[in-house]
């Protein structure tokens, strides 16, 4: 389910903890290819504020499959989740936070070409 301070915690433990990014993100991606369609938004939350609040190295290895992760569950969910996908890419390509882009913008291309 979504929880702001659930997703916030979260997002605590992986700034605290950038030496595991690697199985930190392939926890949150496993989980967004494994739950039901319902649920696979707020496990993007998940991913989104990680990536907002800490960047490197998150930005990064997240960047490497964002297409792939986005695509999966832009195809499986219902309109009204997908107006709500469209809104957070929308936020991505406006992003000017930590880093200039927040993904690799080969990725985030992919993205608007689909």
């Amino acid at each position: 389910f979504n929880s702001r301070p659930i997703i916030d915690n979260l997002t605590i433990i992986a700034k605290e903890n950038t030496e595991s990014a690697p199985g930190i993100l392939a926890a949150i991606t496993n989980r967004i290819y494994r739950c039901i369609p319902e649920q696979k938004l707020f496990a993007l939350y998940l991913l989104d504020s990680i990536v907002k609040t800490v960047g490197p190295p998150y930005n990064v290895l997240a960047g490497e499959e964002i297409f792939k992760v986005f695509s999966h569950v832009y195809l499986l969910v219902n309109e009204p989740i997908r107006a709500k996908l469209v809104k957070m890419y929308e936020l991505w390509r406006a992003w000017r936070g930590i880093e200039k882009v927040m993904f690799p913008q080969p990725q985030t291309r992919q993205l608007l070409c689909h």
